[in-house]
């Protein structure tokens, strides 16, 4: 899983949890005579300190929206030749590996696409089971198979980093 789709994961969990807890606390806030008593006390006397409080949520949730966009924003793949450059999205290239992975690999979970600098692409995945015993033979393979496939659909042409895990 990628940082941006954990970081987005932990964040809504906070919110939802949030919501939850301050739904809960208004729902029981009519059969507390007393927490009500103190709480219009904090918001009449002590407005000061709500005022930090809201700042201090105010900034947290900008700083992770900036974050969450920073995370979630498309990234393209720059393919220069000597006639024609171009921009691919990640999602396309993403697309290609998934289609030769299933094809390849029906029953293997699929693999993930990152391009790093708009430069190089990175394919990260796990090795199929029954790779355990020839394991270099059958990366040469998939190197080779998958770089004929990149550079025949999408015209990349430099290397790419394959990162498997067993």
């Amino acid at each position: 899983m990628r940082t941006g789709h954990v970081l987005f994961s932990a964040v809504h969990f906070f919110v939802v949890l949030f919501l939850i807890a301050f739904g809960g606390c208004l729902l029981a806030l009519p059969f507390a005579e007393s927490v009500k008593m103190q709480l219009i006390h904090l918001i009449y006397y002590k407005a000061n300190l709500l005022m930090w409080i809201g700042a201090a949520i105010v900034s947290f949730s900008s700083i992770l929206f900036v974050f969450l966009y920073l995370l979630n924003r498309r990234c393209f793949l720059k393919l220069q030749t000597e006639k024609v450059s171009c921009l691919i999205d990640e999602k396309v290239a993403l697309d290609y590996v998934i289609h030769y992975w299933k094809e390849h690999f029906p029953d293997e979970e699929t693999p993930d696409v990152v391009v790093h600098h708009g430069k190089t692409l990175e394919v990260i995945a796990r090795a199929p089971k029954t790779w355990e015993e020839n394991a270099q033979k059958h990366l040469a393979m998939l190197e080779h198979q998958l770089g004929d496939e990149l550079s025949f659909h999408l015209g990349y042409q430099q290397t790419f980093h394959l990162t498997l895990s067993f």
